[in-house]
């Protein structure tokens, strides 16, 4: 027989089932495929011309130059990335009451990345605003004179507990930590809930 199948998808319900797998659950796995074949890893330079080619689809809707930015960390699945572009693309209408400096157009496609795969979690992280502020302005001078163990200890409280979908969810965390503190009108908080909770008037609209 051949199988298709994602070693990871079967190593975490593995885990979930039986806690005795936490540990090597691919060790089971080995016990039933006998001739393993892996998909080499997607290259970057095939990601960005993937993702370049579908948001050229939905015209000028995004921001490639942003868009280009957020590529590793971008999920690998084209079916993610078509979802994550469609839904920016959603936001055009909403987005064009805002001056390009009045807005962190890169921040904001990250939150709303965090926001898309991880709705739930995003929403508890958003909530907490010392941990947004610790996050928002995680300057260069900080990086170098501060640990960063306690701000990574506490969006851990926040992951998911599965394996993979816990290193995704603070991949992004760390994304934001890395963009460093913004120049722009709105707050990183804000940027979790601006579009659900806009502005009365924009610099664009006064």
């Amino acid at each position: 027989y051949v199988v298709g199948v994602s070693p990871r998808v079967l190593e975490e319900a593995l885990i979930t089932q039986n806690p005795g797998f936490k540990q090597q659950p691919h060790r089971f796995l080995e016990k039933i495929i006998e001739y393993p074949s892996y998909l080499p890893e997607v290259k970057l330079e095939t990601l960005r011309d993937f993702t370049v080619r579908q948001a050229a689809k939905l015209g000028n809707a995004i921001n490639n130059d942003v868009l280009v930015t957020i590529l590793p960390v971008l999920s690998k699945n084209p079916r993610q990335i078509k979802l994550l572009l469609r839904y920016l693309a959603s936001l055009e209408s909403q987005l064009r009451r805002f001056d390009p400096d009045e807005i962190d157009l890169r921040r904001l496609y990250l939150c709303q990345m965090l926001k898309l795969e991880f709705p739930e979690e995003a929403r508890r992280l958003a909530n907490d605003d010392n941990l947004m502020d610790e996050i928002g302005s995680h300057s260069l001078l900080r990086r170098l004179t501060e640990s960063k163990v306690e701000t990574e200890r506490k969006e851990n409280t926040y992951a998911p507990y599965e394996p993979f979908a816990k290193a995704r969810f603070l991949d992004l965390c760390k994304a934001l930590r890395d963009s460093g503190p913004s120049s722009t009108r709105y707050s990183l908080r804000e940027m979790f809930t601006i579009l659900e909770q806009p502005p009365k008037i924009t610099w664009r609209e006064s």
